[in-house]
């Protein structure tokens, strides 16, 4: 009789081979393998049903049999890998009528409405009794109220039987609220919104975010109340873009030819949250920069560690490391920047960055954090410089990592210098005089708007980044200056 792991093993053998083996060699990195329903009822039928018949079960085996495919390749699974079985055949619409049976493995398309941050959760706890010494495990069911046995299975005793954190299995879980809804326009008032439960490596989702969820579905009922309310147990989660131009995963050349779209989007709507600025212009951009999002020792999203409980948006990482290269700091288009500047130079002081960006998603201004001197601002540039000009090669995860063929590595200083070098060449005599010449020109009492000055530049074409680098020259030789935040004067 052909079991269900005997089943597993056939499909992993001759449709997930390749996917297994690439698994292989990123993990601990990258700890799940995607399959499809369709996919799977094409090889397996019979297997396909298993999964929409008792998916948390299934799935169980399916990894345990995924990680003796990898132990039989070498590696050691001291991490846990996840099957991730998506688009499910049974859609979910609407939460209140016609809802589907507990226990039914479905598919939503839905808005990230609400997400809490992530927690450490026990997955599975082993009790131990200090009367007779006896193990117990259970297994938890994702609630906050952690299971724990009556009495002890050796003794029969009921007290002193505590959990033991040392042995128990640990995993990060986060709470969402999804609006079952397609895309951001598609909400309104009458919206329906259900909890999604995340676990392990799908955690980190963010508010604002478009997402096809694969889950269990389920009614809880709180102690006392008559009321259930419905909830999906996550088992796959996919962020995607279907309201905007696609900018996933684009080069920077491809990049280019999108932002404009983007742009004219976001700048029509009434107000744009900082959630749509990282989705839909700082995540497309760092991607095109070659930053893996999907790659966890790359790309962390509000990153911390365990000296602060301050968070910054993206923490960015060439190579293994104990400190981020790139820190990012997000805020809502059309943000004054300026004022956010210590926010950022906390961020590169506690998480020991090289480099910091603050940006609005149009607006990008970089930073630098020397060994051996305070964080100081680098240039300010246009979304359209960083696509096209030096500032995204120098922002690309191959300038961070140091070159292990030199008799010495880069030092953090020395990136930092060449970037200000490479960034901030010395500015035109053309591009000086345009800048004197505008503010002087400015019959404003405050001086000229820096992005007025900008557009001077445009007109007679010089890019943001080589204008604001002309003024840094001017600022440091005393001959402008900034009397009032966002505004130049001259002193000549």
């Amino acid at each position: 009789m052909t079991t269900t792991t005997d089943r597993l093993h056939d499909v992993f053998e001759t449709v997930y081979s390749t996917k297994i083996a690439d698994l292989a060699e990123a993990y601990p990195d990258r700890r799940a393998l995607m399959i499809t329903y369709e996919t799977l009822q094409q090889h397996d039928s019979e297997l396909a049903q298993s999964f929409l018949d008792s998916p948390m079960s299934i799935k169980q085996t399916a990894d345990e049999v995924l990680s003796e495919k990898l132990e039989n390749r070498g590696i050691s699974t001291t991490a846990p890998v996840h099957v991730r079985l998506c688009q499910s055949p049974t859609q979910l619409e609407t939460v209140t009528a016609h809802s589907p049976v507990a226990g039914t493995l479905v598919e939503l398309d839905g808005v990230v409405t609400e997400a809490d941050k992530p927690t450490t959760m026990i997955q599975t706890a082993v009790f131990r009794c200090h009367h007779c010494g006896s193990q117990t495990t259970i297994q938890q069911d994702l609630s906050s109220t952690l299971q724990q046995p009556a009495t002890c299975p050796g003794c029969e005793h009921s007290d002193n039987i505590e959990v033991d954190m040392q042995d128990s299995t640990l995993q990060a879980q986060q709470t969402a609220t999804v609006a079952v809804a397609a895309t951001l326009d598609d909400l309104t008032l009458n919206t329906e919104s259900l909890i999604i439960i995340l676990t392990d490596d799908l955690t980190g989702i963010t508010a604002g975010t478009e997402v096809s969820i694969t889950g269990v579905f389920q009614r809880t009922q709180a102690q006392g109340s008559t009321v259930t309310d419905p909830r999906v147990i996550a088992t796959a989660a996919i962020e995607h873009n279907t309201s905007y131009p696609d900018t996933e995963g684009h080069s920077l050349s491809e990049l280019q030819t999108d932002i404009d779209a983007v742009l004219e989007h976001l700048s029509a709507a009434e107000t744009v949250r900082e959630e749509e600025t990282k989705e839909r212009l700082i995540t497309p951009l760092l991607e095109a920069l070659g930053w893996e999002k999907f790659h966890p020792g790359q790309w962390r999203f509000e990153y911390t560690d365990e000296m602060t409980s301050k968070r910054v948006d993206y923490a960015l990482f060439a190579a293994p490391s104990d400190h981020p290269d790139v820190v990012v700091e997000a805020k809502q288009l059309g943000t004054e920047l300026e004022n956010h500047e210590t926010q950022l130079y906390d961020y590169l002081r506690l998480f020991n960055a090289q480099a910091g960006l603050l940006t609005d998603g149009k607006t990008y201004r970089l930073y630098r954090n020397p060994s051996n001197a305070d964080p100081t601002h680098v240039v300010t540039a246009d979304i359209i410089d960083v696509v096209t000009g030096d500032l995204g090669d120098i922002l690309q995860p191959a300038m961070f990592i140091p070159d292990t063929t030199a008799d010495t590595s880069p030092s953090k200083m020395e990136w930092a210098d060449t970037t200000a070098t490479e960034i901030n060449p010395d500015p035109d005599p053309e591009v000086i005089r345009m800048v004197l010449s505008s503010i002087s020109d400015s019959t404003n009492n405050s001086g000229i708007p820096r992005e007025k000055l900008y557009e001077h530049g445009e007109e007679e074409g010089f890019s943001q980044a080589i204008v604001e680098a002309a003024v840094e020259e001017l600022r440091v030789e005393g001959r402008v200056y900034e009397a009032v935040s966002g505004y130049l004067q001259s002193t000549e």
